[in-house]
């Protein structure tokens, strides 16, 4: 987490006036008072997490969220493990449904989302190129929009 700071920070066109605050929290409870942000960013944490706790991620995302903020979330179901098995039992995981889906849908994560919180922009799909493998992974992206 900590090296995904620090590249915001000495990002590009970054200035450090005090108007951008980074911080990092742990998933699924935020340890943030309730309307503390006006844009929550996730590339890799929620598809990290067990398919059965994305409910309770995505309704304290929409407790931390000012009104009218914005939450964009990168979301893969590619198998990226490390070991050929490890790859394998995921992809199995997946077929049987046990494991996160393959792909996440607009019409999935709706059933997801509380009531706060919609989909601003269509999904964009891309391919993300690891920098440790070189290998390209399916990514997501969706736009949500506080109500």
């Amino acid at each position: 987490m900590d090296i995904a700071i620090a590249a915001a920070r000495n990002a590009k066109g970054h200035v450090d006036d005090g108007s951008v605050m980074f911080v990092v929290g742990a998933a699924p409870e935020l340890p943030f008072a309730a309307g503390s942000f006006a844009f929550v960013f996730d590339r890799g944490c929620m598809h990290n997490m067990r398919p059965s706790t994305w409910g309770a991620y995505l309704a304290d995302v929409d407790r931390v969220l000012r009104a009218r903020g914005m939450f964009e979330l990168y979301y893969t179901g590619a198998v990226v493990g490390r070991t050929l098995p490890a790859r394998l039992q995921t992809r199995y995981r997946q077929l049987r449904g046990r494991g996160k889906p393959r792909h996440l849908t607009v019409e999935h994560l709706g059933e997801l989302l509380p009531p706060g919180l919609q989909v601003a922009e269509p999904v964009r799909r891309f391919q993300f190129v690891s920098p440790q493998s070189g290998r390209a992974i399916p990514m997501e992206r969706f736009l949500l929009a506080k109500r």
